[in-house]
């Protein structure tokens, strides 16, 4: 019974003791939130930050530095894969492209030369340049006027069809440039992300100070994930 008595009265003071207000003096009250903040500092200050806007500005500088200032080794394959299918695409379209282009500037010329009447006074001379030939090499003297039309016309086709994809694979090239920035910025946002399967909770008593310098008790929740 007398040990009953003893802790009541203890839970009464502790109670009184907490619900009193506490005088802090306005130099004290400065001089320990200063200590706090730059404990604070100290403790940011020492923690190896990484930067995602380093591993942007690497990434966009040179393709794949990014990866590397982030430590993810492995993406370096699917960063230069991509870079080499879009410039190989970029160089095949351009050739046969320039291939196309000159065939149907060179049979344009030509095709006024197989078309010219003979009544004219100064006949059109055969062109020289002839590159259409590596397109397809036969006797175009005998190509009547629907024939001519017609291979005219397909140089054209391919010609414009070559040149949309040579532009196609330039903006795919600017894609994958834009994508491997993102991606790099991206990993570097979740560079210190602790994805480890240890989750924890653990309920931890606290002193809490208020506004007005009032004294209180309170419980802090800290979730390890």
């Amino acid at each position: 019974m007398r040990g009953v008595f003893l802790l009541v009265i203890s839970l009464l003071s502790a109670s009184y003791l907490f619900g009193q207000d506490v005088y802090v003096s306005p130099e004290l009250a400065d001089t320990t939130r200063y200590s706090l903040q730059a404990q604070d500092t100290v403790v940011v200050n020492n923690r190896k930050v990484h930067s995602p806007k380093r591993a942007t500005i690497y990434e966009a500088l040179v393709p794949g530095l990014g990866h590397i200032y982030n430590k993810k080794y492995w993406n370096l394959p699917f960063t230069y894969t991509g870079f080499g299918v879009t410039i190989f695409f970029i160089i095949d379209n351009t050739k046969k492209y320039e291939k196309y282009r000159n065939a149907y500037e060179d049979f344009a010329h030509y095709q006024k030369y197989l078309t010219q009447s003979p009544q004219y006074p100064l006949p059109i001379p055969e062109p020289e340049s002839q590159r259409f030939r590596k397109v397809l090499d036969v006797d175009y003297s005998r190509f009547n006027s629907k024939q001519i039309e017609t291979f005219q016309k397909a140089l054209k086709n391919n010609k414009d069809r070559f040149r949309r994809y040579r532009d196609l694979s330039y903006i795919s090239l600017v894609g994958v440039y834009i994508l491997n920035v993102i991606w790099a910025a991206t990993d570097a946002h979740f560079f210190n992300y602790d994805v480890s399967d240890d989750l924890s909770m653990q309920l931890q008593p606290q002193m809490l100070v208020m506004q007005d310098f009032k004294s209180g008790v309170g419980l802090n929740i800290v979730i390890n994930f």
